[in-house]
């Protein structure tokens, strides 16, 4: 049998990433729009903050992300810019989080603009209700020790990922693994938004396939803190997993980037809430 915090971890920086849907955009500049732009809100059937939920509208390949509200705006473009000088007829729109279950609204569309008070628009372009996305799997993460020096640390780092259903077993797939350990992890500054991939056991490309109930899972790994020294700051540990649950729009996944579900800097893309114990390197 082979020890699991035996494993030191190997280490890969990638650059933080930009999405390709708009953060936040409840601040930006009023611009004219002519009934091409609505706005809404999220919550989510837990405590945590509604932000960076992607809110995408079908065929017109639109997205945008909720601010710390839960609050969105999203935009058409012009109708020349559409297809056929303007699109018609009624469209899904998408809220997604990775642990939560999928949402949409219904929108009706003419010639290249939104028809207010149809389907779920009031006459102010809102959406109706407010969107209340509900949780299917709770992820946190602890990290040990949590605080460290950066130069003066020489040990081990052992990270822990913890996996609970909220009601359903979910399949978790976690990737790169052997002997039940976590396989990867990224290691995200959270000031800048640069990380650092862990390994456990480089060149390994084995997985395990995990059903989830309400009893918590538990995986981990240790890393030396020594091989390469992470820079002061405050960091996020986000364990390299996989969920299968309700199918998503292929049109969506490619929006947030390509190769969304390898490990590298597009992971990071997949918007999923998770409950971090916060490693701070001083």
């Amino acid at each position: 049998m082979i020890d699991k915090f035996q494993y030191i971890g190997h280490f890969i920086w990638i650059l933080g990433v930009i999405t390709s849907c708009t953060r936040n955009p409840i601040s930006d500049e009023e611009i004219g729009t002519s009934n091409r732009q609505i706005q809404g809100q999220v919550s989510l059937g837990s405590q945590q903050t509604p932000d960076d939920v992607i809110v995408w509208l079908e065929s017109f390949n639109i997205c945008t992300k909720t601010d710390g509200e839960g609050k969105f705006k999203l935009t058409l473009p012009t109708p020349s810019a559409q297809n056929s000088g303007g699109a018609s007829g009624f469209f899904k729109l998408y809220y997604f989080l990775a642990n939560f279950h999928v949402d949409t609204s219904s929108v009706l569309v003419k010639d290249g603009a939104f028809v207010y008070s149809s389907s779920d628009i009031n006459n102010e372009g809102e959406i109706r209700t407010l969107k209340t996305l509900r949780q299917f799997l709770r992820i946190e993460t602890h990290v040990s020790p949590s605080v460290v020096l950066a130069s003066g640390f020489t040990g081990l780092i052992e990270i822990t990922a913890i996996f609970s259903a909220v009601s359903e077993p979910v399949t978790v797939i976690i990737p790169k693994t052997i002997g039940g350990v976590l396989g990867a992890a990224l290691i995200k500054n959270i000031e800048t938004g640069s990380a650092l991939i862990v390994l456990s056991n480089p060149g390994i490309e084995t997985e395990e396939t995990v059903s989830v109930g309400q009893t918590p899972v538990v995986r981990k790994m240790n890393f030396s803190f020594s091989i390469n020294r992470l820079p002061q700051g405050e960091y996020e540990i986000v364990p390299y997993f996989l969920i299968k649950h309700q199918k998503i729009p292929s049109d969506l996944w490619l929006k947030m980037g390509e190769n969304i579900e390898q490990l590298g800097q597009n992971y990071l893309k997949i918007p999923i809430k998770i409950k971090n114990e916060i490693l701070t390197v001083n």
